[in-house]
């Protein structure tokens, strides 16, 4: 499940439960024809574990923008901040 909320040129991304393949869908349509210079956060409040395919989604993210560095990942829990330290998403994301 995904809330998206769009104020100006911000798009505030809420998944919700286990970040997935399983909402790859829904993902994708948050920004499918979309300018890819809108500014991205990724609010992981409610995510309770991140898989490899939801980093996946990160990722395709990521590319859609052209690989632009302000794409912020806010409110992780302990355990998804560590998962994204392992897979060195600092380097990619502003993680906050």
């Amino acid at each position: 499940m995904l809330e998206v909320e769009k104020t100006g040129n911000k798009v505030i991304i809420k998944p919700a439960g286990v970040l997935d393949f399983g909402v790859e869908k829904d993902f994708r349509t948050v920004f499918a024809n979309k300018s890819p210079n809108l500014k991205y956060v990724i609010d992981m409040a409610n995510v309770t574990f991140i898989a490899s395919s939801g980093l996946g989604l990160l990722i395709i993210l990521r590319n859609h923008t052209g690989e632009r560095s302000d794409i912020q990942i806010i409110n992780s829990s302990d355990n998804v901040r560590s998962v994204l330290k392992l897979a060195h998403f600092g380097n990619m994301f502003q993680i906050m």
